[in-house]
C-alpha cells in the first residue's frame, strides 16, 4: 500500500490494503493512503464470476477435503523470519480453491469486494495464511480464527484461544509476502514499482530530511528504485509495531547505512518502548519489499 497525495482527508473508516489498520484522526494530512488497486481501477460486482464459485464458498470443508496451497513459495529466511511467496495472478483454479479455506465470515468479506482483483488477492492470501498456520500451530483448519487489535492488526485464535505467533501480510500487484515468526511484532510489506510521478510530493508528506535529500539526489529509474525501497521499509515497521498510520511515517527515518546503500539496519524509535527494530531490504528485480522485526527476536 502506498500513500498517494489527494486533496482529501481520509475518512475515519478508511482502510488499509494490507492489514485493514483504520486510519485515526490523529494523523489527517492531504496524503490519502490508499492501495495501487484502488488507483487504477474499480470494476463492478461482477456477479457472473460469483456465482460461477457458489458452489466452492458455502461449502463446509472438512480438514480431509481441503485442496492444496500450491500458489506459494518459500522466499528466503531473515533472522528467525520465514518469509513466503504468494502468486497473485490470475488463475480461475487458485482462486476456486482459495475459497475452500475461507470461513463463512471471510467469504462474506471476499464477496463484499467490488474489485475482481481485489477479491483474488484476499482469498489467495488467506488461504495461504491458514494453510501455512495450520501447519505451524498444529491445528485443523475449522479451529482456527482470526482476532484484531485496536488498529486492525490480526491475530491468530484457536479453539477460541488467542495464540501468540506473530504472522504479517502484504500483497502488490501480481505478488504477496506472509512472514512468520514466534514473536507477534513483525512487519513486512510488497510492492511492484509501478511508474509513478508524485514521488517527490509524496515523500515530502512521508518521509524525513535525509530520507527526502536522497529521493532528490536520485534520477531517473533509480529514483523509484529509492523511493519505493525507503516506503516498503517504513510501511514493514508501521505494520511491525500495530498502530496502524497513527505512527506518522514522517517521525522516523530508514537507518543511515541503509541509505546508503545497506541491505539491513537497526532502528531505535524514541517514541515506541519495543526497543531496537531490526530492518531488512528483501526487494528482488520484479518488486520491492522489506520485512521488520524486533531485535530481542533474533
Amino acid at each position: 500500500m502506498v500513500p498517494s497525495t489527494s486533496e482529501t482527508t481520509p475518512p475515519q473508516d478508511w482502510l488499509t490494503h494490507d492489514q485493514d489498520f483504520q486510519t485515526p484522526p490523529a494523523h489527517r494530512t492531504r496524503v490519502r493512503y490508499m492501495s495501487l488497486a484502488d488507483e487504477e481501477a474499480v470494476c463492478g460486482q461482477d456477479r457472473g464470476r460469483i456465482q460461477s464459485l457458489s458452489g466452492f464458498r458455502f461449502r463446509k470443508a472438512s480438514a480431509m477435503s481441503l485442496p492444496d496451497v500450491t500458489w506459494t513459495r518459500p522466499l528466503r529466511a531473515v533472522g528467525e523470519v520465514s518469509i513466503v511467496h504468494v502468486d497473485l495472478g490470475t488463475d480461475e483454479r487458485n482462486e476456486t480453491a482459495a475459497l475452500v479455506w475461507l470461513d463463512s465470515p471471510e467469504r462474506q468479506r471476499w464477496e463484499r469486494y467490488r474489485n475482481p482483483r481485489a477479491r483474488r488477492e484476499f482469498a489467495l492470501c488467506r488461504a495461504a495464511l491458514r494453510s501455512h498456520l495450520c501447519d505451524r500451530l498444529g491445528c485443523s483448519n475449522d479451529r482456527l480464527a482470526f482476532g484484531k487489535r485496536a488498529h486492525g492488526k490480526p491475530f491468530a485464535v484457536v479453539d477460541e484461544t488467542e495464540v501468540s505467533y506473530g504472522f504479517n501480510v502484504s500483497h502488490g500487484g501480481r505478488h504477496g509476502l506472509i512472514g512468520f515468526l514466534a514473536d507477534p511484532m513483525l512487519g513486512v510489506d510488497i510492492e511492484e514499482r509501478i511508474p509513478r510521478s508524485d514521488v517527490d510530493g509524496i515523500g515530502a508528506y512521508v518521509f524525513g530530511h535525509r530520507e527526502r535529500s536522497v529521493l532528490a539526489a536520485a534520477e531517473g529509474h533509480r529514483k523509484l528504485d529509492v523511493f519505493y525501497r525507503m516506503w516498503t521499509l517504513k510501511e514493514a515497521l508501521i505494520k511491525a509495531l500495530g498502530t496502524g498510520f497513527s505512527c506518522n511515517p514522517a517521525t522516523f527515518e530508514v537507518p543511515r547505512e541503509m541509505l546508503d546503500g545497506a541491505r539491513s539496519g537497526r532502528l531505535r524509535l524514541h517514541f515506541a518502548p519495543s526497543g531496537t527494530w531490526n530492518l531488512v531490504d528483501i526487494g528482488e528485480a520484479e518488486f520491492a519489499a522489506a520485512v521488520a522485526y524486533r531485535a530481542e527476536a533474533d
